[in-house]
């Protein structure tokens, strides 16, 4: 007797961000790939469809309305983390000029200061280092706080997708029938 396709379905499942010390991301506790996912989502599921298409087109129709609403603030400190490199001013830049809105004042913040790199090899961050992420983090803070209020939806969905590319609010997985 040959053996069928197991019957499934394919879950969306939507994911609360949290801000998490050990990233620049918002976090996200997803392991679903698809295919090889044979449990229950993580994440909230949301709707489910037979064919895996439907799912991914629900997923990414959540996921734009999404990021047209879903504030940045709360994320934008892990992109000024300690451990940034000199390229942050220039990724803000680039995601502030996609959106059309003003770009973060980083006048006030000074020169990039470059961790120091100890004997071992590992870079050490000391006392300038934490102030010039502090006067950083105070720049895109300022920044965020002085457009939030009237930031466009698309604007703010460009910003997400610049900022933090990549990142999903909607996921899908496969769900197999019992039967």
């Amino acid at each position: 007797m040959a053996r069928g396709k197991r019957p499934s379905l394919w879950v969306v499942v939507r994911f609360a961000p949290f801000v998490s010390r050990w990233s620049d991301r918002p976090e996200f506790d997803t392991h679903t790939d698809g295919d090889c996912y044979d449990g229950p989502p993580s994440g909230t599921p949301v709707a489910s469809f037979v064919e895996r298409e439907d799912a991914e087109a629900e997923a990414a129709r959540l996921h734009a309305l999404a990021v047209r609403e879903t504030p940045l603030g709360p994320f934008l400190r892990e992109l000024c983390s300690r451990e940034m490199d000199s390229d942050v001013r220039d990724h803000f830049a680039r995601a502030a000029h996609a959106a059309g809105v003003p770009g973060p004042d980083f006048v006030s913040v000074g020169p990039f200061v470059e961790p120091q790199t100890h004997s071992l090899g590992y870079q050490v961050y000391g006392a300038e280092q934490m102030q010039y992420a502090q006067r950083l983090e105070r720049a895109v803070r300022e920044w965020w706080d002085g457009i939030a209020e009237t930031i466009a939806p698309d604007a703010l969905a460009t910003l997400w997708g610049v900022l933090f590319f990549g990142f999903s609010f909607y996921d899908i997985g496969r769900v197999l029938l019992e039967g």
